[in-house]
């Protein structure tokens, strides 16, 4: 399992992959952390799985 510090560097980096309008299906795990770090400027719709 990854440490928190390296999950949190993976969540901010696919963060700045995700473009304005993008719509993202999020798994668990690292996924759940991306929110975090889009920023108040994009706007994202983000579909979550629940089972």
């Amino acid at each position: 399992m990854l440490n928190s510090d390296l999950r949190v560097k993976v969540a901010k980096r696919v963060a700045q992959e995700l473009n304005d309008g993008d719509v993202v299906n999020l798994g668990v795990g690292i996924p759940t952390l991306i929110p975090d770090y889009l920023g108040d400027k994009k706007f994202i719709c983000i579909q979550r799985m629940v089972y």
